[in-house]
């Protein structure tokens, strides 16, 4: 099926236009089509499955705001069994290789592959705007979108599993996925790796969205300006109960890397907090400096802490600086020593120098107000404090 163009008033399916009943490709080329919706294919209504066979060259050439789909436009049910849809090209709009409409479903699995194609809005391989699937060693590559989503612009429900890969795509924001809105999960050694985003998120950017990491899955040797491995914008939410986002401490080729030098692993634009190091499978947001740079941990407290705390028989204030903290019940700057994890090491500038341990953990992050939770003791077993830090 080769170099067709659809045309009239509402120009869909420039090689393939399916409305009802069931297509079954298994093998073949539909190649070098033009149509507004759909360039190669547009299926509309029914079940489709591609068992191999190409979908290349195709082009989609609306302006409208739901316009694109350069290879194939989705509005009911597209499993991939295998194939490739690539080289296609979203002139204007949305999905170089791929649009799914709301109401659509895409799965891809089986190696089957979205490689190459270009949009000229979001999307350069897949824009989502309804359910898609990834699982089986499905591929989506080497896509390029001139504004976010390089490999995906996620607007619904996107699902990535069983060996699933982005790779090698690039766009502004998002080089391998835009969560823009609704969820993307990873997990069962799904990987995103080796993905560009000029401005942020080389991996993934989230938006106002939500993305969960989970299990094997890992996200690594992408690169963008701020948030190499993952960004999330001010709205978005990161949930991490397994999985690992690579650092500036993981070997060559695996480390992801920001240009700032803000966010190698991960930046968090709402506390503006971000990870150098990576972040295994234990590390999850709800534990303490997740987000808090690490060179800022190992050389003091972060500026600007101001609080009220009771130690048994008196009420405290304490003003944190950079490299000490002052105590308003008597005469005493704590100077900064060490920290090892949640744990900071204090010692008093008196003549006995007395140390003061400190366990410090972020509650809450990205609702509401930093909060820091501190509790220890002097080093005599009797002077436990204990209280919650506002910014």
């Amino acid at each position: 099926m080769k170099g067709n163009t659809a045309g009239g008033s509402d120009p869909d399916g420039g090689g393939i236009f399916i409305n009802g009943g069931t297509f079954a490709m298994q093998g073949g080329t539909v190649s070098d089509n033009t149509a507004g919706w759909g360039g190669g294919v547009f299926f509309n209504n029914g079940t489709f499955t591609m068992q191999g066979g190409s979908v290349s060259s195709n082009t989609a050439t609306s302006n409208a705001d739901n316009g694109g789909g350069g290879g194939v436009y989705v509005k009911n049910t597209f499993t991939m069994e295998g194939g490739t849809i690539s080289g296609n090209t979203a002139s204007s709009r949305y999905g170089g290789g791929v649009y799914i409409a709301s109401g659509g479903t895409f799965t891809m699995q089986g190696n089957a592959s979205v490689s190459g194609n270009k949009a000229g809005g979001n999307g350069g391989g897949v824009y989502n705007g309804g359910t898609f699937n990834m699982k089986d060693r499905a591929s989506v590559s080497g896509n390029t979108s001139s504004s976010a989503g390089g490999g995906v612009n996620n607007k619904r429900t996107f699902t990535m599993q069983d060996n699933a890969l982005m790779s090698g795509n690039t766009g502004t924001w998002g080089g391998g996925v835009l969560v823009e809105e609704g969820t993307l999960v990873m997990q069962d050694n799904a990987s995103v790796s080796g993905n560009t985003g000029s401005f942020g998120g080389g991996g993934v950017y989230v938006h106002t969205a939500t993305f969960a990491l989970q299990g094997n899955a890992s996200i690594s040797g992408n690169t963008s300006f701020t948030g190499g491995g993952v960004y999330i914008g001010s709205n978005g939410t990161f949930t991490k109960t397994g999985g690992t986002v690579s650092g500036d401490d993981a070997e060559q080729g695996r480390k992801n890397t920001a240009m700032s030098g803000k966010g190698f692993a991960v930046y968090e634009d709402k506390s503006k907090g971000w990870r150098n190091a990576g972040a295994g499978p234990a590390a999850n947001p709800g534990s303490y400096g997740f987000w808090l740079n690490e060179e800022e941990a190992a050389t003091g407290f972060p500026p600007g802490f101001i609080g009220v705390w009771s130690r048994y028989n008196f009420n405290n204030t304490l003003t944190f600086t950079s490299t000490t903290v002052k105590s308003s019940s008597r005469d005493v700057t704590w100077k900064f020593i060490s920290a090892s994890g949640d744990t900071y090491t204090l010692e008093a500038n008196t003549a006995a120098k007395t140390r003061l341990t400190l366990a410090i953990k972020y509650i809450d992050v990205r609702y509401g107000p930093d909060c820091l939770e501190i509790s220890g003791d002097s080093g005599n077993g009797e002077n436990n404090w204990n209280g919650d830090w506002y910014e």
